[in-house]
């Protein structure tokens, strides 16, 4: 091979007889790495339930948020905890909301969320785990078939793993993934979807409900 000539494609982009061969045969490969499997359909149709899903469930955790409250006994336990951190010492309002507050409420309205809630968020997870297992497991078993394999383009020295991990990476990134790799990508944030905005408008809106004269009265001493 002679550096600095054009093998598979020309000046204008168009590929040469050369090229054209080499992409038929990667297309080859590629075609043989996709297999219109029913693997990769159903890493496919999976993927769509888990989106949805996720959807569901963050409207769900946003409504709960939304509508949850402190009993008395929750709130009292609440003050019991800060009696832990703070012992018989007086403390102020400064005190009392640069501490612990935040943290012993969102534990508190973590615990009471409602079962059906909680058995759906544990599904998710599930088979969200389950998913990137069986898309790992392909890709694996793939690079496994050709690893004994040596790239057929002549400037390239590496043997196929590389080059197969490559293309199962782009088929798994672009299309049996592209839905629920794309939420994940552009929704991030939200990938722990019960940490939303709205469970942070209701830690704010419930620790007006404590005050350091209440903690004062109850335990300074």
């Amino acid at each position: 091979m002679k550096w600095g000539v054009r093998r598979y494609q020309d000046k204008n982009g168009k590929r040469t007889p050369e090229g054209k061969l080499r992409y038929a045969q990667l297309k080859s490969e590629y075609d043989a790495i996709e297999g219109k499997s029913d693997k990769v359909a159903d890493l496919n149709k999976r993927s769509q339930e888990l989106v949805d899903t996720s959807n569901e469930l963050l409207k769900d955790f946003e409504d709960y948020h939304k509508q949850v409250k402190l009993t008395g006994k929750e709130k009292q336990s609440i003050y019991e905890q800060l009696h832990d951190d703070y012992g018989d010492e007086p403390i102020t309002d400064e005190d009392l909301y640069e501490g612990w507050l935040d943290m012993y409420i969102e534990d508190t309205i973590d615990d009471k969320r409602p079962k059906a809630l909680n058995d759906k968020y544990s599904k998710f997870y599930e088979a969200q785990d389950k998913w990137w297992d069986d898309a790992e497991a392909i890709t694996k078993d793939l690079v496994e078939k050709y690893k004994d394999q040596k790239v057929s383009d002549a400037q390239w020295s590496s043997n196929y793993t590389d080059s197969a991990k490559s293309i199962i990476s782009n088929f798994l990134s672009q299309e049996a993934d592209t839905r629920f790799m794309s939420y994940m990508y552009k929704h991030f944030d939200d990938y722990w979807i019960n940490d939303t905005d709205t469970k942070y408008d209701a830690i704010n809106r419930l620790k007006k409900e404590f005050t350091a004269a209440d903690y004062n009265k109850k335990y300074a001493k």
